[in-house]
């Protein structure tokens, strides 16, 4: 889905970049302690938007590849800015142009909630990670105040 006008603008701006900021630093926290290591893996950033998640991957991760597309080229195009190291592209994950079992780790920072047909981006995600490969969601809660 792409976003309106409004949600465009809600989605690049400094609070939300403070929030997804904290957004990242608790999944890359909580991965870490399951044990999970982004070092030398293939990590996709799918809905990257802005990038500004993708960019924080890079500097405070040592993956081997990022991946990160948006459905949204005006995203990809602030995204390539951001994080001129990563693969970027504009794609949809309902229908990713990705080989199967080409990612270690998918991470998504409220994309879920946009889309049509979760159930087929979950079989997507799925069908794009490796045998124990992993898939961090984080959508919006209808309380905001609750983690």
């Amino acid at each position: 889905m792409r976003l309106n006008r409004a949600e465009f603008l809600a989605m690049n701006n400094p609070v939300r970049r403070l929030l997804l900021h904290s957004e990242f630093r608790r999944a890359i926290s909580m991965l870490h302690r399951a044990g999970v290591s982004l070092t030398g893996a293939t990590v996709l950033d799918a809905g990257c938007g802005s990038g500004y998640s993708t960019r924080l991957l890079l500097a405070r991760e040592q993956p081997g590849r990022v991946i990160a597309f948006d459905l949204m080229p005006e995203q990809c195009r602030r995204a390539h800015r951001a994080a001129p190291a990563a693969h970027i592209f504009t794609a949809d994950l309902l229908t990713p142009p990705l080989h199967p079992s080409s990612c270690d780790i998918i991470l998504s920072f409220g994309l879920f909630h946009h889309l049509h047909d979760w159930r087929l981006a979950l079989r997507q995600c799925h069908r794009l990670l490796r045998d124990g490969g992993i898939l961090w969601m984080q959508e919006p809660h209808k309380d905001a105040t609750r983690v």
